[in-house]
């Protein structure tokens, strides 16, 4: 996987400084360091942002969860936090921003790392599964267009062979109008004509 570009947030410039070389050593792409909310808001309107370590308590008006609440509002970007101490009030406003972490300071290398990497890979992940999701949706949406408009008399069942939906081309062919049909035995159908196996194997 190619080295994730990494937006570091911090007011005490000497940590951040500390924070970006160990990212480095660890392989990553420091996209940016910059100490307030507003110049994180400015730096993520930029894009090529792939995480985002950001210090819960910030110098200036927008502290690190208000920028993050601000940024989630345009971007989906992957957070930890940066903190020393979290009272239960930030805490509580901080979960509700969905962050991937929280880093600790003073916090080890191989601890920093493994939060980094595993933050990643979650948002790798998770990506992935949105476009599965995507694909699967528009493959459903193709498939009941087709039922929809086909000529040809659709009756879908569950597995008791209750019948749960039924396309404009059965109703035309037999009749039957959906709400006449939905929750009924599709046994009902039958037409008398034909032996119990061939229903079965239907």
């Amino acid at each position: 996987m190619e080295s994730a570009r990494i937006l570091i947030v911090e007011d005490n410039l000497l940590e951040g400084e500390h924070l970006k070389l160990h990212l480095q050593q660890a392989g990553h792409r420091v996209a940016a360091l910059v100490t307030s909310g507003e110049e994180a808001l400015a730096r993520t309107a930029e894009g090529g942002i792939d995480l985002m370590i950001i210090d819960i308590v910030l110098a200036g008006e927008i502290d690190g969860i208000s920028a993050v609440q601000q940024i989630h509002e345009k971007y989906d970007i992957p957070v930890i936090y940066l903190t020393a101490h979290v009272s239960d009030e930030l805490l509580i406003r901080a979960e509700q921003t969905r962050p991937f972490a929280y880093l600790l300071k003073p916090y080890r290398q191989r601890e920093m790392e493994f939060t980094v990497s595993m933050s990643l890979t979650r948002a790798q992940i998770e990506r992935e599964l949105t476009v599965q999701k995507l694909a699967a949706e528009t493959e459903l949406l193709q498939a009941g267009a087709i039922i929809q408009y086909t000529n040809e008399g659709i009756m879908l069942t569950n597995t008791e062979n209750v019948i749960i939906s039924v396309n404009p081309a059965f109703t035309h062919i037999t009749g039957y109008d959906a709400v006449d049909v939905i929750g009924r035995p599709a046994a009902f159908l039958s037409s008398g004509k034909h032996e119990r196996a061939f229903y079965s194997e239907m």
